[in-house]
This record gives structure tokens, C-alpha cells and sequence, in this order.
């Protein structure tokens, strides 16, 4: 074809889409959804989400120099000796401390710069919120988090009684990159005072690591490159000799400098995955236009064109309508950006600043948009070049093909995949894995429309309505497929993160060391003995009928050189070895804590107060080789000694848990004193109840505590983290999704089923078989993708949780396969029923034109 003839081609194909305004506002809307969010995937890669010079700065703020690694007692001095004269080095000293308030724990850093933070180089890290930045000793500017957790605002006085400070609030300040975090600022020098009472009230516990520097930022002078001021800087950057080694803003750049383009690839990706599932209905409606267009296909005949004109009359609609909707989703996703990107700060947990337009993800989305129309339109434009003039004038519509080969060789790929699966999972290679997943995904979607061909051999039982939607279900089977095979895409995401996250969850959950009836209570490992007795007695008094024990680690003198008389040093059991990665073993091991029967009360372990009583270590949930454990002093890391055997015996199925303040392994006093072993201080107390906690109960408990100064509850909630809004919101928009796939593939089958609906009304069915009919093919049409997306979802999640080493629970959501193989399908359908209408019987009866 010549120039001429494709720009004539064009025309025809825009004044076809200009007719026809409800189809193609259809593949201008399918082709512009993906396309806006790989646009506005762009914007937030860009934007929103820090790039490589934003982490540069969140390191070095704008200094040209920074240390990477360092000596605690280095000095300025030094640093300076070491760079050219006129350097200028600014550092930042940190001091922790934790705060209990209301029975809960903050731990919190205060940092001290050496210089305002309002001045380079820390200018560009910090941001002033209110008020100012400290300028002077005594000064503090907080998070306004952190500050109305404190209690405090601007202009009042804040007391740090822990180190016996007064400060004063003069500002509210964030960090720029870290939005979230707590800051927490302090004049120059303020700390000197807080090291010096640290020191004073606990000097067996003071160090001076406890305050030193531990962010180090160099200004050169100007005109002096950080390679002129250290000759050895590439040496010093990579292998970290001497007591400290200089990084510059170009190695740190280097570093995040892909990191973009990988999230940027990742989008593009998505957004091939989305074009395709949106492309098989878009090909549907072009096959649907193609044959609306058969009149003028057939005129372009009369006028002496051939089958290749047909074939770019058609492309070209693909190609036209791919460039509008990309053009459209571009400039939806450019007007949201302007419009969000000022609001989201708190968001994203950071200061995004402008909007940065990423041209280069832009030019590839319109590319990309247009390709995959013109790509959808393919397959409907080589239908088309195959329709001769006469039947194209006649308005005669090729008979539907049935499922062919390629269909059937989806089941063979089925049976392959799920083979790979098993021997990957038998070998443990996550390679193979991940293969297994795609092959076995792909063997579904071709195999989909033998699975809608089988509709049509429904019972014949059924009501004439919905034999009738079934019938046209299967007759329309490759069209069908694939708006089966997209909304299966679309339904398997939430059964797959479903599965997931709820098997990686039941897992975490089940290492937690306590129960939904337990609480830990902490903070009062300094009290007194009888101190602590009256925390342990407040908690119990809070929950009527409560077990309360104090947790008590086996202590010995130190045996280390040059060690106090008085200090003495924790033991603990190394246990048998377990396999906690693939072919990784490491010995299993805990604390070594001093019991009686109420702490195994305490702890669940009932069956373990026997054993205990003779002398014997109980293991409580872990596990136990023989009939012994060997336990060793902490002096003695290393196990040269060997350590010392003692019998033992396991209490309930081993699992690991993060032990944390509840150990796992239990001796008696008794037994600990032939051994040379004493109790220590109680490290914290274990409440039990007698049912399960309510969020009022735990209150009750932490209120009654809080008044023990330093001391806090802890309970299993505290440990969990559940991520079931985000299940649902990707179940809502997957389940959205898939009904706009099943709602335009249901309307484009029944525009063709015109005709049909016509005869059956002739032969004397009601006015609202129609209706009855396009709501039950809606309903067979998800029923479908929910059926195909429950082993698409679970096969891959069962596979990987199979293949991991630790006993990882499969756990099957109910209740989101209920939502896609039950739900999905009913809306579907009521949504059909409501918005289906039945045209008029000349509209009916006329060709599909």
C-alpha cells in the first residue's frame, strides 16, 4: 500500500471510531487506565519517592566529605589533620534514653550537632516546622509527634530526669527524608551535661561510647575536590584502613544511582502485565467494531480495494485509538500529580518538594500505549482482511471459531508446570520455583476457553435463560477466554497476596513467646527485690485470678580477667542444631532462667513442673537431642570449655520463637546451686490469665503498673503486625477490575446476540429474558475467572511456603476465595440484571452494523 492509500486507510478508521462513541470510549478507557498508572508511576518514582541525590543529601546533607567508618574516641583534631587547610568538620553526638508514659515505651534519641541545624551543611537535612532550630546549650527543637507525646509546645519547658536536664522547646523540626522519624534536637554542648550525670549516678555503667559522635560531615574549601584533599580516597572508601576512612557525595551517589531505573523498569513492566489483561478485551471490541465496520469494508471492496486495505483500516483504528488513550491516560495521570503531589508529604515520609515531570516513562508510556492497540487490533484486522466483498456487503458474520489446539496444549503445559513445581520444591531451588509458577500460570490461560467451551454442556434442566447464557457463553468461546483469562489475572492477585501474607503472618505470630492471655511485664529490671514483688502483685490484683512470676536469669560470678568482684555473668543452653535457611544449620540457643512452679503456670509449661523438681532442664517449646542440653557460662562464648551437660526434657512441640524476654529453658534453684549457679535480678515478670486479654483488661494493666516508675506491659498484639486493610483494598480494586473486564466482554457478546434475542422473543419469551440472560452470562463468565484464580493464587504460595526449611504454615484465605468465587459472581450478575436494557425490535431485528 502506498502513502496515500494508508492516510486514506486513517480517515476511514477515525470517522468508524467517531461513529461508534461507546466503543471506542471502551478501548480508550482500557488502554488509558494502564498507561495512567505507569504515568503516574513515573511521577512518584520521580517525585515522591527519594532519588539518589535525596539519599546523598539525607547522608551528608550538603558537605562534600563524610566519614564511613570510625574509632569512637576520635577527635576533631584528628580529622582535621588529615584534611587541607580551611576544612571545615561538623559532627552529631546522639544519647538514648526511654520514656514510659501511660504504661507504654518510647524509646527516643536525642541528637546534638555541633553546629544549628538551620546552617550548611545540616541546612539542607533538616526542616523547620515551627519556631526555629537551638542554637545554644540547653535548647531543643522535637518532632510535633514526639511533642505531643510529651506533652510539650513551643516555649515550654522539657525535663529529662534520666539524665537531670532541662530543656527548652524553641521549634518544631523534621528531617527532611525521615518525615517519621522521632527527632529530637539539642543545642551544642547540651549533651555534656547529660554524660557527665550518667556518669556520675552509674559509672559501673558508663562509657564513653555512650556519648560520642556518630555522624561526621566535612565542608572543603572552595575550589578544592574531595580527590585533591585525599590523594588515597578510592583506597580509603573500599578498604576501610586506619582508625577512620573518608566517603564522598559521588560513592554514595553510585551507590542508589540504579535504584530508579529498576523501580521505573518494575513499572513498565506492571504496565505491560496490565496492557496485556486489558489488551485481550480491547482486541474483543475491536473484533466487535471490525465486524460493525463490515458495510464499509465491503464499499472499500466495491471501490476496488482488497483484503490489505480491510487489514489497515482496522490497524490503523487500533493504532489511532491507542495514541488517544495513551494521550488521555497521560494527562490524567499529569493533572493528578500536580493536584496530589503538594499534599503528600506525610504519605510517602518525606518533603517531595515539586513536581518533576518524568519525561523519558511519558514518551514510553505513549509509545507503549500505542503499540499494544495496534498489537490488540492484530488479530481482528487479519479476520477482516479474510471477509470477501459479497458477505461484507450482506453483513454475514463468520461463524465463531471453536477452541483449537493451542487451547488443548494448555492442559499439557498444566501438567508440565505442576511436574517442575514439584521437582523444584523437591530440590529446594526457588529458580525453578518461579518457572514452574509462569509455565503453569500460562497452561491456565490457554487452556481457559476449553473451560468456557464446557459451559455450553450445562444440564439441560437448567431455566431457558440461563441455558440460553450459557450456550452464547460457549459459542463465543475464544472471546469469552479471554475476557475469562483477564479478569483470572486480575482475581488471582488478591487469593495470591491473601495466602501469602496470611501464611507469613501465622508464621510470625507463631514465634511470638506469649499468648493472647499473657502479658510481659517490663522496665523494672533495676528495681528492688521487694519492688518488683509489689509491680508482679499490682498486675495480679488488676486481672482477678492471674498467675504473675518473676523471670530470673542463672547468673555466676565473672571469671574474665580484671572483672569486679561483685559482677557476675549470664548463662545459657546451646541447644541441638536446626536448619533455618536452606543447607544453613545453626545451633539452637537461649537464656538460662531460674524457675519454680509458678513461673511454668506462668509460661504454659505445666507439664514441665515434674521434670523440674528432680533436678532436671525443662525446655519449654524447643528442642531437646537425647536426654540432655549442655549450658555455658557467657565468659565462655566460644564453648572452649565445653560447658556442663545437664538432663532435660522438651515441654510441648518445639517451634522457634523470638525469645526475647522470655526464655525457654528453665532450671530449679536448687538444681542451678550444684552447679555454681545463683538467681539474678528479676529481668521482667509474666502475667497469665485465665482467658483471653481484652484491649480494657491490658489497659487495666498498664494503668496499674505505670505507677511503678519505669515499668511497662507488653502484649501479643504489641508483637503482631497484620496487614488486613491492605488484603482488602487489593481485593476491592482486583474484584473492580474484573468486573469492568466481565462487564465489557458480557456487553459485547450480548451486541452480537441481537438477532438471537430476537427469535426467542418471537417465539413468545417475556421482555425480560434478556435481562435474565445477560445476568446469568455475567454470572458464568466470573464464575469462571473466581474458579481458574483460587489455584493460580494458592499453587505458587503453597509451592514456596513448601519449599522453606521452618515449618511454614499454608494458610488458605476463606474468606477472599469466598469474596472472588461467590461474591464477584453475584455482583456481577446483579449488576448485569440492573443495568442490562432491552432494545427495540427494529434494533434487534437489523444487521450488526
Amino acid at each position: 500500500m502506498t502513502l496515500s492509500e494508508h492516510r486514506a486507510a486513517a480517515r476511514i478508521a477515525w470517522r468508524q471510531a467517531r461513529r461508534a462513541k461507546a466503543r471506542t470510549a471502551l478501548i480508550i478507557a482500557l488502554v488509558g487506565l494502564p498507561i495512567a498508572a505507569l504515568a503516574a508511576s513515573g511521577f512518584v518514582i520521580q517525585s515522591a519517592l527519594p532519588g539518589a541525590e535525596d539519599k546523598v543529601t539525607a547522608q551528608l546533607g550538603s558537605a562534600d566529605l563524610g566519614i564511613n567508618y570510625y574509632s569512637h574516641d576520635l577527635t576533631v583534631d584528628e580529622v582535621q589533620q588529615a584534611l587541607p587547610p580551611g576544612s571545615r568538620v561538623t559532627y552529631s553526638r546522639a544519647l538514648n534514653f526511654t520514656r514510659i508514659i501511660d504504661g507504654g515505651q518510647y524509646g527516643l534519641n536525642i541528637v546534638e550537632t555541633s553546629a544549628p541545624a538551620d546552617q550548611p551543611p545540616l541546612r539542607a537535612r533538616y526542616i523547620t516546622l515551627k519556631g526555629r532550630m537551638p542554637q545554644s546549650e540547653g535548647e531543643a527543637a522535637l518532632h510535633p509527634r514526639l511533642a505531643r507525646i510529651l506533652d510539650v509546645e513551643v516555649g515550654d519547658e522539657l525535663r529529662i530526669d534520666e539524665f537531670e536536664i532541662a530543656l527548652r522547646v524553641v521549634g518544631f523540626a523534621a528531617l527532611r527524608e525521615e518525615l517519621r522519624n522521632l527527632t529530637f534536637l539539642v543545642g551544642p554542648h547540651t549533651l555534656d551535661r547529660a554524660a557527665a550525670t550518667t556518669k556520675a549516678k552509674h559509672p559501673s555503667q558508663w562509657s564513653e561510647r555512650d556519648v560520642f559522635p556518630v555522624d561526621w560531615l566535612i565542608d572543603l574549601p572552595p575550589h578544592v575536590t574531595p580527590q585533591e584533599a585525599v590523594p588515597d580516597l578510592a583506597r580509603t572508601e573500599f578498604e576501610g584502613t586506619g582508625r577512620f576512612g573518608f566517603t564522598t557525595r559521588q560513592f554514595i551517589l553510585d551507590q542508589y544511582r540504579t535504584e530508579r531505573l529498576t523501580l521505573t523498569g518494575a513499572a513498565f513492566g506492571g504496565a505491560v502485565g496490565a496492557l496485556f489483561g486489558t489488551g485481550l478485551i480491547a482486541a474483543a471490541a475491536f473484533a466487535v467494531g471490525a465486524r460493525r465496520q463490515l458495510r464499509t469494508l465491503g464499499l472499500v471492496g466495491v471501490a476496488g480495494g482488497d483484503g490489505s486495505h480491510a487489514r489497515a483500516i482496522v490497524l490503523w483504528g487500533g493504532t489511532l485509538m491507542g495514541a488517544v488513550g495513551s494521550a488521555v491516560g497521560v494527562a490524567v495521570a499529569v493533572a493528578v500529580a500536580y493536584a496530589v503531589t503538594p499534599h503528600i508529604d506525610l504519605l510517602v515520609g518525606r518533603v517531595a518538594g515539586p513536581v518533576r515531570v518524568p519525561w523519558a516513562a511519558i514518551a514510553g508510556a505513549l509509545a507503549l500505549g500505542t503499540v499494544a492497540a495496534t498489537l490488540a487490533a492484530l488479530g481482528p484486522a487479519r479476520h477482516a482482511a479474510r471477509v470477501t466483498t459479497v458477505d461484507a456487503l450482506a453483513g454475514r458474520i463468520p461463524k465463531p471459531k471453536p477452541a483449537g489446539r493451542l487451547a488443548r496444549r494448555g492442559l499439557i503445559v498444566i501438567v508440565a508446570g505442576g511436574t517442575l513445581a514439584a521437582a523444584g520444591a523437591a530440590w529446594r531451588q526457588e529458580k525453578i520455583l518461579a518457572v514452574a509458577f509462569v509455565i503453569t500460570l500460562i497452561g491456565f490461560l490457554l487452556a481457559i476457553p476449553l473451560l468456557v467451551s464446557s459451559v455450553g454442556r450445562l444440564p439441560a434442566r437448567l431455566p431457558a435463560s440461563l441455558r440460553l447464557a450459557a450456550r452464547q457463553t460457549a459459542r463465543h468461546g475464544r472471546r469469552t477466554g479471554a475476557a475469562v483469562a483477564a479478569a483470572t489475572l486480575a482475581l488471582t492477585a488478591p487469593v495470591a497476596i491473601a495466602a501469602y501474607t496470611r501464611s507469613d503472618e501465622a508464621f510470625n505470630d507463631r514465634r511470638i513467646p506469649i499468648g493472647d492471655h499473657q502479658l510481659l511485664l517490663s522496665g523494672a529490671n533495676d528495681k528492688a527485690p521487694d519492688e518488683h514483688r509489689e509491680i508482679l502483685s499490682t498486675a495480679r490484683e488488676a486481672i482477678p485470678g492471674s498467675v504473675v512470676a518473676a523471670i530470673r536469669n542463672a547468673v555466676s560470678p565473672s571469671t574474665r580477667p580484671g572483672a569486679a568482684a561483685d559482677e557476675v555473668v549470664p548463662w545459657y543452653v546451646q541447644g541441638p542444631e536446626i536448619e533455618v535457611e536452606t543447607g544453613v544449620f545453626e545451633s539452637e540457643s537461649g537464656s538460662l532462667a531460674i524457675g519454680d512452679a509458678a513461673v511454668l503456670r506462668a509460661i504454659d509449661a505445666v507439664a514441665g513442673i515434674a521434670p523440674l523438681q528432680e533436678g532436671k532442664i525443662v525446655a519449654v517449646r524447643a528442642a531437646v537431642e537425647g536426654d540432655s542440653l549442655t549450658i555455658l557460662s557467657a565468659d565462655d562464648e566460644a564453648g572452649s570449655s565445653g560447658g556442663i551437660d545437664v538432663p532435660a526434657v522438651a515441654v510441648g512441640r518445639p517451634k522457634q520463637t523470638n525469645e526475647g524476654e522470655v526464655p525457654r529453658y528453665f532450671i530449679s534453684e536448687q538444681a542451678a546451686s550444684r552447679y555454681g549457679l545463683r538467681p539474678g535480678l528479676a529481668s521482667a515478670g509474666l502475667l497469665r490469665a485465665p482467658h483471653a486479654l481484652s484491649d480494657e483488661e491490658i489497659g487495666r494493666v498498664q494503668r496499674a503498673i505505670s505507677r511503678c516508675e519505669g515499668t511497662y506491659a507488653t502484649s501479643r498484639e504489641n508483637f503482631m503486625f497484620h496487614a488486613t486493610p491492605v488484603r482488602l483494598l487489593i481485593t476491592a480494586a482486583a474484584t473492580f477490575v474484573a468486573l469492568i473486564i466481565i462487564g465489557v466482554a458480557v456487553a459485547l457478546v450480548a451486541a452480537e446476540s441481537r438477532r438471537e434475542y430476537a427469535l426467542v422473543v418471537a417465539l413468545g419469551a417475556g421482555l425480560g429474558m434478556r435481562r435474565r440472560t445477560v445476568a446469568a452470562n455475567a454470572f458464568f463468565v466470573t464464575a469462571l475467572a473466581g474458579i481458574l484464580a483460587v489455584p493460580a493464587g494458592l499453587l505458587p504460595v503453597a509451592i514456596v511456603e513448601v519449599a522453606r526449611t521452618q515449618n511454614q504454615p499454608i494458610v488458605v484465605p476463606w474468606d477472599v476465595i469466598g469474596i472472588v468465587m461467590v461474591g464477584a459472581p453475584l455482583v456481577a450478575g446483579l449488576i448485569a440484571a440492573a443495568f442490562s436494557r432491552q432494545p427495540p425490535s427494529r434494533a434487534l431485528l437489523q444487521p450488526a452494523w
